[in-house]
């Protein structure tokens, strides 16, 4: 396993941050914690997959625990995401031609930087992936670090949310 944060605290510190290069360097921090590399699950957040970022997030979350409840060393994303909207709004709102456009930053800021210290060793990909773009785009960089990738069977999405 890695050793544990304290949620209150990362979510604190996240909510501290000015850019997601500052975020990033949480995330690295606690990617470190795992002695033998950490996994990542991918699918559909605000495009794609079951149509709403509601949804979308319930399952993301509901497939991050269940692999964590068996053992998988996964490095959750979750207490990012709300930093990482507060981004994206900032960067909408300063420019309205940029309502509709997909957040790259988070992919080209967040994600690409996390991906490129080589600690995430798979990536799990629920069932729907390749209708997200920015699912699509990770799978790419996890592959271009020669990171494991997994696709979670087409039952997976129905059968985590019955149970949990």
């Amino acid at each position: 396993m890695h050793q544990s944060t304290d949620m209150e605290w990362l979510l604190r510190e996240c909510a501290k941050t000015n850019s997601l290069t500052e975020l990033v360097q949480i995330a690295a921090a606690e990617l470190q914690k795992f002695p033998k590399g950490g996994e990542v699950v991918c699918g559909p957040i605000s495009t794609g997959g079951r149509g709403s970022s509601e949804e979308n997030l319930r399952v993301f979350e509901a497939t991050i625990e269940t692999l964590k409840k068996v053992g998988r060393p996964i490095f959750s994303q979750v207490p990012y995401e709300e930093r990482i909207f507060f981004f994206r709004k900032r960067w909408q709102d300063s420019d309205p031609s940029r309502a509709g456009q997909y957040y790259m930053p988070i992919l080209e800021e967040f994600y690409y930087p996390l991906f490129q210290t080589k600690l995430i060793k798979r990536g799990w990909f629920i069932p729907g992936w390749n209708s997200s773009f920015g699912a699509r785009w990770e799978r790419e960089q996890l592959e271009e670090v020669n990171a494991d990738i997994c696709d979670l069977a087409n039952e997976w999405v129905d059968q985590i949310l019955i149970t949990a």
